[in-house]
Parts: C-alpha cells; structure tokens; sequence
C-alpha cells in the first residue's frame, strides 16, 4: 500500500495526485494507492480518495504501512 497525505489545509495539490497516477500509468507504482486529499477536488480510477480522516483512521493507515 501507499499512503499519500495533502494535509487539512484549504490549499489543493492536484500535482501530486497527477505524479501519483502517472507512476501509476507507467507501472512504477503497482501498490494499492490510498491518498487523503483534504480539500483538493480530484477524481480518480487508479487511487483510493479521502477528504478527511480522523487521527484514529490515520493512524491505523500508518499501522498498515508498517506491518
């Protein structure tokens, strides 16, 4: 898994997602893709999309990565 966090800030970061999905596109990243993307407006096929999680969520997301 991959984890990608933007953050809760009211700025977007639709360059990362689009870098993301292009690694992805090209087979560079082949995990399964989680990104919270706060208060970015973004759809995607290719990555799982969060607006908000708790710190709870978060931190069993993090949990994951590790294990």
């Amino acid at each position: 898994m991959v984890f990608v966090t933007l953050g809760t800030q009211d700025k977007e970061f639709v360059r990362l997602l689009e870098e993301v999905e292009k690694l992805i596109d090209k087979g560079v990243i082949k995990e399964h893709v989680i990104a919270q993307i706060g208060s970015t407006y973004y759809s995607s096929d290719k990555m799982q999309l969060l607006d908000y999680i708790s710190r709870n969520e978060m931190i069993d997301y993090l949990k994951k990565l590790i294990m």
